[in-house]
Order: structure tokens, then sequence, then C-alpha cells
């Protein structure tokens, strides 16, 4: 009795017969071979640097992955990251590289993305002109799969979707895709180790057309969540990729103190830089704030004018009886009021966040009580005679 080809060597033998016929028609048809890479002849080549999206975190021409639980945070530090390429900002503290950003997005709306944008244009002070090197697609009500099964050749095919994604690249020359995020994006079995594979190979090869990088969302499976290394489904997903990052709160005995608005982005996998390195994060006023110190020279002097300022505005904001407060969710938040000052210097909310608390720290400033009994309120003071 002959026994029916299973669906893998069905599809074989097609695709060996696809291949003769190719020859057999086509008398210019090269089928494909091994590019076999001669040592000696690289002798006297010095290989081109190694490119970076962001120093040792994203790699340049090739996939890395961020996992993290739904709410985290992962859609706005991808946003904030298409914004600091676009427009050349530090991204959580951390120097980027220039580049036309492009960003997919299956879960919010444009109303959504829209809102998103606007705080993050007010933290890094950037008006929408700046952002002409961005751009974002939302997927929120349709169909988001990347790739078709093809009962054929019984393989994941790209679909339409991610033609249209690659034409646009490529005629548009954005070098940095965000895809947001792998549930909606991949209609497959997240456990099966040859299709996360092939899913990320087809991801790797669009990164490489583009020749630029590939970054994608994802959500960490329950056992990755137990362990904190952020997986998800087979490890295939953590193999395939250069770089994987894991955006998570940590826990309450921490340096958050309980606080449910801090983050931890974690180097979890990394193929060229040392991995567990990790960054402080906090969410205030709809953006993520790195709370990493600045270090060096430059960052000490860039502190101590930051701090000039702010006490020269507090100064103006005394004399006026304007006082400010040191709460952020204060209507009159002392840095984000002198953010919006004409005297800021160039200075932005953060740097008088930061100096705000050195001033404190070094007893320069202190919080007083003002107002009648009945309705007592604080406000930031100077501590007079005090260097």
């Amino acid at each position: 009795m002959t026994r029916k080809p299973v669906p893998i060597a069905e599809a074989r033998r097609k695709f060996a017969m696809q291949e003769a016929q190719q020859q057999v028609t086509n008398p210019n048809y090269i089928s494909p071979k091994l590019k076999v890479v001669d040592p000696v002849q690289l002798d006297g080549i010095t290989p081109p640097d190694r490119r970076w999206v962001v120093q040792d975190w994203i790699p340049h021409g090739s996939v890395t992955m961020i996992n993290g639980d739904g709410g985290v945070g992962k859609t706005l530090l991808t946003q904030m990251l298409m914004t600091c390429c676009a427009a050349e900002r530090k991204w959580m503290g951390l120097e980027t590289t220039r580049c036309k950003a492009l960003g997919i997005f299956c879960e919010d709306d444009e109303y959504e993305l829209h809102r998103r944008q606007v705080a993050i244009n007010e933290h890094y002070d950037l008006d929408w002109c700046d952002l002409e090197n961005m751009g974002w697609f939302s997927g929120a009500t349709k169909e988001n799969a990347l790739h078709i099964f093809n009962k054929e050749l019984w393989q994941w095919d790209p679909s339409q979707f991610f033609q249209e994604i690659h034409d646009i690249a490529s005629d548009e020359g954005y070098q940095l895709i965000v895809l947001d995020s792998l549930h909606d994006l991949f209609a497959g079995n997240e456990n099966a180790r040859p299709e996360a594979r092939r899913f990320i190979q087809m991801l790797h090869s669009l990164a490489r057309d583009i020749e630029g990088t590939v970054l994608l969302n994802a959500h960490p499976s329950k056992a990755g969540r137990a362990d904190g290394s952020g997986e998800s489904g087979s490890t295939a997903w953590n193999n395939s990729v250069r770089s994987r990052l894991y955006l998570s709160r940590p826990k309450d005995d921490e340096f958050n103190d309980g606080d449910k608005d801090y983050r931890t982005l974690t180097r979890q996998k990394s193929n060229y830089a040392r991995i567990g390195e990790g960054v402080r994060i906090k969410w205030q006023d709809g953006v993520l704030i790195s709370q990493e110190p600045e270090t060096g020279f430059l960052a000490h002097l860039e502190g101590k004018i930051a701090e000039r300022v702010f006490i020269g505005l507090l100064e103006e904001r005394i004399k006026q009886n304007r006082p400010v407060s040191h709460k952020n969710r204060s209507g009159n938040y002392a840095p984000k009021e002198f953010a919006r000052s004409s005297g800021r210097q160039g200075l932005k909310k953060q740097d008088f966040e930061r100096a705000m608390e050195e001033l404190f720290e070094t007893g320069k400033i202190r919080v007083e009580q003002y107002g009648r009994q009945s309705d007592q309120r604080e406000r930031i003071a100077i501590n007079r005679g005090v260097e």
C-alpha cells in the first residue's frame, strides 16, 4: 500500500518540480546556491563599525524585541523612541541615531496616538514641524497579520499588509519600523519554534531590505513574568532576535518604594553588548522619564547651569507673588512652569526637575507654608545664605 506523502514532503516535492520547470523554460534561471566566504580574501580588509539606533541597546540592521505586560508602557516607550530618532533627542537618557521612523500600532486608534504625541512633544520641547522624519499607522480596527499560511507549500508567507509596509518603508526611506504588537501581527502558534523563527526571519529580511531596524513589541508569557526574564512563547523568539529588552514594574522592595509609576527597562539579551544592565524610568505627565543621573564633567556643568536658572526664575516668581509647587500634579508645578518661561535658556522640564531635586538635597531651597490658617498651602522658597 502506497503511503500518502506528509504535507512538508509534498511541499518539497512541488518545490523541486518548480525548480526543474524553471530550468527548462527559462535559460537564464540561476538556482540558489550556497555563498561561501573565503576568509583568505578578507586579508587587509577592515570590517565596518557596528551601527546602532541606541548604543548597546538597539542594533542597526536587525530585529529587537521589547517585552512587557499590557499597560506597562511599551507603546509609549517606542513612540518616544521614534520621536527621539526623528528629532535627534536622547531616549531614556541614551543617545540615539537620527533616522526616519515608522510606527505600526495595532491597539491604539489615531486619536490616542495623537494625544500621546502631544505629551511627548511637550516633554521634548518639540513643535509638530520637528517631526517630519516620523509617521505612524493605526490598525486598531483592521486585520494586521503580517503573514498568511500557504497550503500548497505548507509554510507561512508574507501577507499583503507586510508587503505594503515593506514598500512604503523602502519608498519613503524609513529606517526604524516599530511593530506594536506581536499578538496582533503574528497569526501562528507562539509556542511553535519553526513558526516563530520563520516570522522573525521575515522581519530580519525587512530590516536588511530597508537598511534599517525593526522593533517588535510583545507580551511576556506567564513563565516569563514569573522568572523575571520577560520571555514569551517558544524560546525561538528570544534566540532569533539579536537584542531583547524587558519593560517591567520593579518590585516594592526595590527603588520605587511602592510607587506604581516606576518602571525598569532591562537589556535581557544582546549579541553585541553586556546583558543585565537596566535603566530606571518613571511615568509622569503622560511620558516616561529616565531616573538615571547624568555623568561626566559636561553633565555636572549642565546641572549647575540648570540650578542657577532655576533659582533665577524662582526669584522672579517670588517677587511677582506667583508661588510655584514641588508637587508634579499641581497646576503650578515649578519645573513645568519654568520650562514654559522665556528665560528658560533652552532647558527642558526634566532639566528643571533634576535641578530642583539637587537644590532640595543641598538645602538651597525648601518647602514652606503660606496663606490663611484655615487654608494653608505649600510653595518653594529660597534658603538665603546657603552656598
